[in-house]
């Protein structure tokens, strides 16, 4: 396996020059060299990504701490308007709005991800 075709004619040019057995050797010592290598950057990149999920996950860490509302930006009112309910509203008329219109806005039913998304955000602020 060669990484082009110019390293592929400078091996077999290269490998032309030794006996049957030294041709052996050779390969064998670019093979063992190579899986060093491979060896090594597997290392690196899980080193890396390792890190890169240690840095993620400090980030966001009080990420799911926050209300509803402070992640949406959504009142209460506000929530009940998107809604299309009264203050006085329960858990069940909640849920049975937002599934009426979310049946009708889903954007795999050709609505839009922007109503989806704040139909869902009013849920999540009038039920938390």
């Amino acid at each position: 396996i060669c990484v082009s075709p110019f390293v592929c004619v400078i091996l077999n040019m290269s490998l032309a020059l030794f006996s049957r057995r030294d041709k052996y050797e050779f390969m064998i010592w670019i093979v063992s060299g190579m899986v060093a290598l491979l060896g090594w950057a597997v290392l690196l990149l899980r080193r890396k990504s390792k890190a890169a999920f240690q840095e993620n996950s400090r980030s966001h860490a009080g990420r799911n701490r926050e209300s509803p509302r402070a992640r949406t930006g959504l009142s209460p009112q506000e929530a009940l308007d998107i809604l299309g309910l009264k203050p006085d509203a329960g858990r069940d008329e909640i849920r049975e709005a937002h599934k009426r219109l979310m049946h009708a806005c889903h954007p795999d039913r050709g609505g839009s991800d922007y109503l989806a998304a704040r139909i869902n955000a009013a849920k999540d602020v009038l039920l938390s």
